[in-house]
């Protein structure tokens, strides 16, 4: 079977190609290295014959790669979006025109002349979206990494063509777009162009110039005189501008309203046809709190609440296309769970839960056109990987409008009395009555229990015949029945399957959350934790400066972070050996952790100025009592010269070893504590007079002199 997008080797003629589009009979197929290449037809029979012989060899997909804006040049991402929207408004309408050579030339003169782009660049935005995976980020220029990145010109002549020699033959210089000037275009574009006025960007060019670059001149008609052109910018100068900074989402709320934007303009919903073709043209995403609780895995008499099931579901054949049951949501976390087991191979998920199917039971690990889903987890940040890396549309839907995705709210509805009907601990009444029996009492399935529960509701429903199902005219002469998985797979056999493979590991690096980790001599620091990696070490990033860099974590398990490559790959890191008692702890938990750590240690600090302060009292009336002493000492002995000082340290040094050591002296003769000044001196050379007390003592008494002999030698 072939999928869309699909990419493989044509061994024959040495090249290789990707599957852009899918007919009943035959596939639109590209070559992916040639420059500019147009489609070309291959019958479907001819190509599942060359797959078989190995003509033909599948291969991974170069472009399926985690992109991610955070290290793309804004201009680069200006450019992108640009031609983004262009593909989307002219070019994919008209796919089918565009796929046939017949029609293909005739279609690209009809759109030039439209749009106003030449044929050359519609021709070669073609071939890079069809080439590079028909997704967003096909369209990233080539130039992304050349030349200063991210970083405006500057110089002191005027950019661009030069202007056009008028009548009276002098050619106007023209003048250099300062930042004064571009902040005059974001005035003018504010005010005027954002307004329920409408004016079209040649009108705001023109007030524009009214405000700036005129004089007003006061007559009878209290006219504006213009500033001549080589003292004001021309149009197109200002309309290049104008388009980097311009808003799109902002200007249909502010010039339509903000009602219009929601329903039909926001950046998530681009697409808001609801007829779907085939399997794989929409899918829909909801959340539901299971009602039944269940108990704990540890203790099976501790109930733990009730679970969060998340469902994805084909719109065209009602199979369910992904399975999340876990504690997490309704949240991005829980989401990612659902999308995980979309893409996720259902024999092998099946058999973790000791439940065994074949691939022809549950064949869906694909990923979607489009995604419907609610206005909460996907209405952030949480989807741009997704939508950028592999082309997948999210449609949100209006507040309080959940029969907009009301086939997984159904499916997931009826699943849900089964629910209550069949298992314990299940909530029978919204509300109990005196007298009547708590529910989660009566609970007793742990959380495993429960997913093989709804695998098997799963399986169940991907069997069972719908008798509300509309079918077509084409499925009734094909004798077609209303099941998910006879739909699945009639829609494969008719060449209508939106579907396409991903990576797992690209997909799901694509969903995880993005955040700043700092390169420090200990490892790269994130939440206070410290990571390393092969590549990390190899390089020495450690004995470096400090840096950020962009990393890729998992919220639920911090033993892992990942660093996003320049080649689109990514680099392991794992936790340095004395925090990996930290691995299993979630990522909120470990910075509740560091920021309560941190929020004692700026406490503590508060009172370390007063300890200081007060220790440094204390050490300077210790000085000061000293400095007394010895002033009272030379007034009582008189003061001695220099020389008799210095020349008589050994001798001082050893009267005052002789004094301390009776007050250090141990005494063990009446008390098993050790107590200083009290103990008894003996001769050292007199070892007949310690023979009687203790051969113990006699031992330390032995090593005293033997280190005084040594302390004796060094002086």
């Amino acid at each position: 079977m072939q999928y869309l997008s699909e990419v493989y080797f044509d061994n024959e003629k040495d090249q290789v190609n990707r599957i852009i589009s899918i007919q009943e009979n035959c596939c639109y197929v590209i070559n992916m290295k040639k420059r500019n290449a147009m489609p070309f037809i291959i019958e479907r029979e001819i190509m599942n014959q060359n797959f078989v012989i190995g003509l033909y060899t599948e291969m991974d997909d170069p472009f399926n790669l985690p992109y991610t804006d955070d290290g793309i040049p804004k201009k680069t991402l200006d450019q992108r979006n640009l031609d983004w929207i262009f593909v989307t408004e002219w070019c994919i309408p008209k796919m089918s025109e565009l796929l046939k050579k017949e029609t293909r030339g005739k279609c690209i003169s009809s759109i030039a002349e439209q749009s106003g782009y030449n044929v050359a660049k519609i021709k070669a935005l073609l071939s890079r979206y069809w080439q590079r995976g028909m997704i967003k980020n096909a369209l990233l220029p080539d130039w992304l990494y050349s030349g200063g990145s991210g970083k405006e010109k500057k110089g002191t002549k005027k950019s661009g063509r030069k202007r056009n020699i008028d009548l009276s033959g002098i050619q106007s210089s023209g003048i250099i777009i300062t930042d004064v000037v571009k902040n005059q275009i974001i005035s003018a574009y504010k005010k005027y162009y954002l307004s329920a006025n409408k004016f079209t960007i040649l009108d705001t060019y023109n007030l524009f110039l009214r405000d700036f670059y005129s004089d007003h001149v006061i007559t009878k008609k209290n006219e504006y005189k213009l500033k001549n052109e080589n003292q004001r910018p021309s149009y197109s100068q200002f309309r290049y501008y104008f388009e980097k900074i311009r808003d799109q989402n902002q200007e249909i709320s502010l010039r339509e309203s903000s009602k219009k934007y929601e329903l039909t303009n926001r950046e998530l919903t681009a697409n808001s046809q609801s007829e779907t073709f085939g399997i794989g043209s929409r899918f829909q995403i909801d959340a539901t709190i299971a009602d039944v609780y269940l108990v704990s895995s540890l203790h099976r008499d501790k109930p733990i609440g009730r679970p969060v099931v998340y469902g994805v579901i084909d719109v065209y054949s009602r199979m369910i296309t992904g399975l999340y049951v876990g504690l997490e949501g309704p949240s991005a976390l829980g989401a990612t769970g659902a999308l995980a087991n979309m893409i996720s191979n259902k024999v092998e998920f099946c058999k973790e839960f000791g439940i065994i199917i074949s691939e022809e039971d549950w064949p869906c690990n694909h990923i979607p056109a489009i995604i419907i889903a609610d206005r909460g987890e996907f209405m952030g940040h949480f989807p741009e990987g997704i939508i950028n890396n592999f082309n997948i549309t999210i449609e949100n839907t209006r507040p309080y409008r959940g029969d907009m995705k009301g086939i997984v709210e159904r499916k997931f509805g009826t699943i849900n009395g089964k629910i209550k009907r069949q298992l314990p601990g299940a909530i029978m009444k919204e509300y109990r009555e005196r007298g009547d029996v708590d529910y989660r009492l009566k609970a007793n399935l742990d959380l495993h229990a429960f997913t093989e529960v709804m695998i098997e509701l799963v399986l169940e429903n991907n069997r069972m015949i719908m008798s509300k199902y509309e079918t077509s005219r084409d499925m009734r002469i094909n004798e077609v029945v209303p099941r998910p998985i006879d739909l699945w797979n009639y829609s494969i056999k008719a060449g209508t399957s939106q579907l396409r493979k991903a990576d797992k590991k690209g997909f799901l690096l694509s969903l995880l959350p993005k955040a700043k980790g700092t390169v420090t001599r200990k490892g790269i620091k994130f939440t206070g934790l410290h990571y390393t990696s092969k590549l990390s070490i190899k390089e020495q990033w450690f004995v470096k400066k400090k840096r950020k860099i962009d990393i890729i974590y998992d919220p639920r398990n911090m033993k892992n972070i990942y660093i996003p490559l320049k080649n689109n790959d990514y680099e392991i890191c794992y936790l340095i050996s004395d925090q990996a008692q930290y691995g299993q702890d979630f990522f909120e938990e470990i910075a509740y952790s560091s920021e309560l750590e941190n929020e004692l240690i700026r406490e503590g600090r508060k009172k370390e100025p007063e300890i200081n302060v007060n220790t440094m009292e204390r050490i300077a009336k210790i000085v000061k009592k000293a400095e007394n002493q010895k002033k009272n000492t030379i007034s009582v002995n008189g003061k001695i010269s220099k020389s008799k000082t210095l020349k008589n340290i050994r001798k001082n040094r050893s009267e005052e070893k002789a004094f301390n050591r009776n007050i250090e002296a141990f005494n063990l003769e009446n008390d098993n504590d050790l107590k200083r000044g009290q103990g008894k001196v003996f001769s050292y050379f007199n070892k007949k007079e310690v023979v009687a007390k203790d051969d113990y003592l006699l031992n330390i008494l032995e090593k005293i002199q033997n280190e005084d002999k040594g302390n004796d030698e060094n002086e």
